[in-house]
């Protein structure tokens, strides 16, 4: 698909666009994303939470109101659900650790406003549950969704 830059020249002319480079993505918000295992080979690094800057400048204004609405609810002990992630990160990265639920696999996870999601390669469904399982058993994690296919070497 073409890549498109656009400019806003005036309110009465519109956008001009032409065709361009894709813009540079970055993950402006510093979501944690971290490998978990890489037993698997050819597996697809995901993008993770890697964004352009119109990307991040759409998300901004919904990432406060949804960050804050959780502490306003009293669901949160900190005033921004986004606060939680990097302890939510490094906790499941710790239970995880040398587990043998890993094993055979190649994953990445990325926590985000408290979700947890897993993306990669795993050998097994049984695998994805239980490290499913497990990361719901996380201290602060609301929800956990599995973006990982079963493939075996």
């Amino acid at each position: 698909m073409p890549r498109h830059s656009c400019l806003l020249l005036t309110p009465l002319f519109g956008l001009a666009c032409w065709p361009g480079q894709a813009a540079e993505r970055h993950n402006w918000f510093d979501e944690p994303i971290v490998q978990l295992s890489s037993d698997l080979p050819n597996c697809p690094a995901p993008d993770g939470p890697l964004l352009t800057e119109e990307q991040m400048r759409a998300q901004a204004h919904d990432r406060i109101e949804r960050g804050t609405s959780c502490y306003l609810a009293h669901q949160c002990r900190y005033a921004n659900s986004y606060t939680y992630d990097p302890e939510i990160a490094a906790a499941a990265q710790a239970r995880l650790q040398d587990k043998p639920t890993l094993r055979g696999s190649t994953l990445w996870l990325t926590v985000q406003r408290r979700f947890v999601r897993i993306e990669g390669c795993a050998a097994s469904q049984h695998q994805l549950d239980e490290l499913a399982q497990a990361l719901r058993s996380t201290p602060d994690v609301q929800q956990v969704e599995i973006y990982a296919h079963v493939r075996r070497r």
